[in-house]
């Protein structure tokens, strides 16, 4: 701090911020230090740097360990997440009355008693009616399937795929019994939108969409068209 000796009757305002320090023979002598708001911004600011020289200090050391570390971090979580998908997948399955599919190196989809997962979790319990399917090389390879508004044809067929999709991925399937063939892709063509800012109505849209399927689909694929 300053020691400053200042005239009693000339001190003023600068009485407010001074500190009584003793008096003296018509004078006060008081002492203050009037730069003590940078002082304290100062102290603060040092706290900060002391504060951020730790933490900088603190994440070079993490980034140089876990750079030395990054394989086995990275097995770790791999492994994490593994057991972790496959906990969930067991979980729903068992909640839910999923059966373990049979897979097999055909064709084939035969699905009895098949539920869309996610209607029959809409729906009150007990009102879900369950459907089957079936596809194979020999008998019956495409279904035709017809039906007024509002009749749940868009569900069945999206609930043919969902299964489908959960057979291939090693889930269980919401279904009393299915026997999926291996799939390589699945192709959908369901709804449309025009695209008028290149030129093409909805009919085209479609055909574009319907060409792709045809160009790259092969014997293993299941397709989808929802009209």
């Amino acid at each position: 701090g300053q020691h400053m000796e200042l005239d009693v009757e000339r001190l003023g305002p600068i009485a407010a911020v001074a500190v009584l320090d003793g008096v003296g023979a018509g004078f006060d002598h008081r002492h203050g230090d009037p730069c003590a708001g940078v002082v304290v911004e100062l102290h603060a600011l040092a706290h900060r740097v002391g504060q951020t020289k730790q933490v900088f200090a603190y994440r070079l050391i993490c980034r140089n360990t876990v750079e030395e570390k990054i394989a086995e971090l990275q097995k770790i979580a791999y492994i994490i997440a593994r057991v972790e998908c496959l906990q969930g997948m067991a979980e729903c399955a068992l909640r839910n009355n999923y059966v373990r599919p049979e897979i097999k190196e055909n064709n084939s989809i035969i699905i009895k008693d098949g539920r869309h997962p996610l209607i029959e979790k809409i729906l009150p319990p007990g009102k879900y009616i369950p459907n089957d399917a079936y596809f194979d090389d020999e008998k019956q390879e495409l279904i035709l399937l017809t039906g007024p508004n509002m009749s749940g044809k868009s569900s069945y067929i999206r609930q043919i795929a969902l299964i489908v999709l959960l057979a291939q991925t090693g889930n269980f399937v919401p279904a009393k019994k299915a026997e999926i063939g291996l799939a390589d892709r699945i192709f959908t063509r369901v709804g449309a939108s025009d695209n008028i800012a290149s030129g093409e109505s909805t009919f085209l849209v479609e055909m574009h969409e319907a060409a792709n399927i045809v160009n790259s689909a092969t014997q293993q694929s299941l397709i989808l068209l929802d009209e």
